[in-house]
């Protein structure tokens, strides 16, 4: 959500394919594509820069001496000299975002809606151990809701089928 904090640190590139979980049936692996800190940094500055960033956006784009360090260094460098608070801070619902003027088909109360959910959601799971949203999962609240058709059809296929 684009009001939410962004974490540029740990660097979670050094999980990508590492299988988080294996089993007979199952085998969960990190994405091939997890962004560098840097790399993270440079796409939220693409949707949080305004006219005040423009020479941080310029200097992170075309500066040569940047471009020769290694994407560990990077950030390191830029941090000593701009500051990125407006990049990774968390904003208020009601705080103009910097990016207010990108929008798509979710009106922006509705967005609101939902973060603010996700992070009363988030909130709870490291306060209350063992909380987790909703009864049951989504997978089983369809099952449930569905059921009685799925029961429906399968009486008649028995019936057709016999």
């Amino acid at each position: 959500m684009q009001w939410e904090a962004v974490n540029l640190l740990p660097d979670n590139s050094k999980l990508r394919a590492g299988v988080i979980d294996e089993r007979p049936n199952f085998r969960a692996v990190h994405s091939f594509t997890i962004e560098t800190p840097f790399s993270h940094l440079m796409s939220v500055m693409a949707e949080r820069a305004t006219p005040d960033t423009d020479r941080l956006f310029h200097v992170a784009a075309f500066s040569k001496q940047l471009d020769k360090l290694r994407h560990d260094k990077r950030l390191a460098a830029i941090s000593k000299e701009f500051d990125l608070t407006q990049f990774v801070k968390q904003y208020d619902f009601e705080e103009p975002h910097p990016a207010w003027f990108l929008n798509g088909y979710i009106s922006t109360d509705q967005l609101k809606k939902i973060a603010a959910k996700m992070r009363e959601q988030s909130r709870r799971t490291i306060d209350e151990p063992g909380w987790k949203p909703g009864s049951n999962s989504m997978v089983q609240q369809r099952l449930e809701k569905f059921a009685p058709e799925v029961a429906q059809r399968r009486k008649f296929i028995e019936l057709i089928t016999d």
